[in-house]
């Protein structure tokens, strides 16, 4: 069941140009008690999930993304589908040197 969860945004009445411009306190959302608790958890811990030396990418995928998408019905694991059918595509890998990398990362 979802629940009303409250959240102040920010408050942008002191800056000139949107001093005219009508604060919004708080935003209520209803969301999944799921998707609330993965907020909540990166909330509570957030110094050491920002930390790459203690959580990287894929920790990132597995404990907070893959969950995220799973609760709002995306189908991660592909599982009954064809490979043509597939909802998740997963990144493949390259190899440069001695050190496997995604395509999409830097060289060092």
């Amino acid at each position: 069941m979802a629940q009303t969860w409250k959240r102040s945004i920010w408050n942008i009445s002191n800056i000139k140009p949107f001093s005219n411009i009508k604060i919004i306190k708080w935003l209520y959302i209803s969301a999944p008690q799921k998707i609330i608790d993965l907020v909540s958890d990166f909330e509570e811990n957030k110094h050491e999930y920002k930390n790459p030396e203690i959580f990287d990418e894929e920790n990132t995928k597995v404990k907070f993304l893959n969950p995220f998408f799973e609760e709002l019905g995306w189908n991660i694991r592909n599982e009954g589908l064809s490979a043509k059918f597939r909802e998740v595509v997963f990144e493949d890998t390259i190899k440069m040197g001695n050190k496997t990398k995604a395509p999409d990362s830097h060289s060092d």
